[in-house]
């Protein structure tokens, strides 16, 4: 019988692998910018890793879940039309994930006892990391709804699912998660310093939801989240054993890597870094190709963020599209989950990269359709009560 864990895991490859197929022979996508081709470039050669690793067909296989997901986002991001387009794709994602959020919440409340591994949400026999993984970039997108949506009914919705995920970050334990979730919806506020008011209301309400959070629910999950007692050498000490493993892959082959980490043949090993595993399986060269691949990404999106800036919706986006890769990028020095290709993580990272560049494209678009409509309101505007030319 097939685990709810597994379940999940082949229901995702299923759906990326119909998402890159849908985006190659889907007409009218744009052409990939600077940073999908530096995301790709560096994907290429952690897919071609795996020719020199010690399993290269199960090495195949896992890199291709990271590449076919890169890709799914690349293509999703390149796909899309409009912002009107783009929002209810958000708006749909929100409102699957809530849903998808609600009803594991639900399944946990009905028998706690059964749901808990080690005091922390282990719903289904699901890992809590990959629970919390799960749930921070989906309250990065609530937070998005709640901040930048124009409709109060759906600042509603995105508050209510953001609670749920955040209820749910906190019950798995996930510090990685935790981080994750605070970085993506700081970034993701910091344009809206000219609106104090908003800014101050969005602060209050998750500060006190930490408050309640940390007196009103009793598990260890809550405890090892707010233990600030040695935090950094206890996250260190649960590391060390990884990352030696990763030090030691990476001195036996520094050039190029082992091409793949791996446990018992046949699962993607965690490194608990992200940096360390592009050492230990791409060498100097991947790694150097990676930093390269992360400047041009970075240098991207600032400039898009300036391009759009006039926009508040666009910036808003664009924000949304810089939170999400910072986040990704800052968890990846304590966990790999991005190269994994499973997680929710790998999708939204290459549709936050393909977005950046497809963002100033969306921005001419809205300053044709705003001339456009300024002519035409003029044009339909009595001879009498138009400007005159100077």
């Amino acid at each position: 019988m097939v685990s709810i864990t597994n379940a999940a895991k082949y229901a995702r490859v299923y759906v990326t692998v119909v998402m890159v197929l849908i985006g190659l022979f889907r007409p009218g996508g744009s052409r990939f910018g600077i940073a999908s081709y530096a995301l790709l470039a560096y994907t290429s050669l952690y897919i071609c890793a795996a020719s020199w690793s010690y399993s290269p067909f199960f090495a195949l296989v896992y890199k291709s879940f990271f590449g076919f997901s890169i890709l799914a986002g690349l293509l999703m991001a390149h796909g899309t039309p409009n912002r009107e387009d783009l929002l209810r794709g958000l708006r749909f994602a929100v409102v699957t994930m809530g849903l998808v959020g609600l009803l594991l919440f639900v399944v946990f409340l009905s028998n706690p006892q059964a749901s808990l591994q080690m005091g922390r949400m282990a719903t289904g026999g699901i890992n809590a990391n990959r629970i919390g993984g799960t749930a921070a970039p989906v309250l990065v997108l609530c937070c998005y709804l709640f901040l930048y949506d124009k409709s109060r009914m759906w600042k509603a919705l995105g508050c209510f699912v953001a609670l749920l995920m955040a209820l749910i970050i906190v019950y798995s334990g996930s510090r990685s998660a935790a981080g994750s979730a605070v970085i993506g919806a700081g970034v993701l506020a910091l344009p809206l310093l000219k609106r104090p008011i908003v800014l101050a209301l969005f602060a209050l309400g998750a500060i006190g939801f930490g408050v309640l959070a940390v007196n009103y629910i009793e598990t260890e999950a809550v405890s090892r989240l707010t233990d600030t007692t040695d935090v950094l050498s206890r996250l260190i000490e649960s590391r060390t054993r990884m990352w030696k493993h990763a030090s030691e892959a990476f001195e036996d082959s520094p050039l190029l890597g082992q091409g793949f980490v791996e446990s018992r043949r046949v699962a993607f090993f965690n490194l608990h870094s992200l940096y360390l595993q592009v050492l230990a399986e791409t060498g100097v060269i991947g790694a150097l190709i990676f930093a390269a691949s992360l400047v041009i990404m970075m240098f991207r999106a600032l400039r898009s963020y300036l391009i759009v800036r006039i926009h508040r919706p666009l910036t808003g986006l664009a924000s949304l599209m810089i939170a999400i890769i910072l986040s990704t990028l800052a968890t990846g020095m304590a966990e790999s989950n991005l190269l994994a290709g499973t997680m929710p993580q790998t999708l939204l990272f290459g549709f936050a990269v393909g977005m950046v560049d497809r963002l100033p494209a969306l921005s001419m678009q809205e300053h044709r359709q705003t001339a456009r409509r300024l002519i035409l309101r003029q044009l339909c505007m009595p001879a009498r009560f138009r400007p005159k030319p100077t």
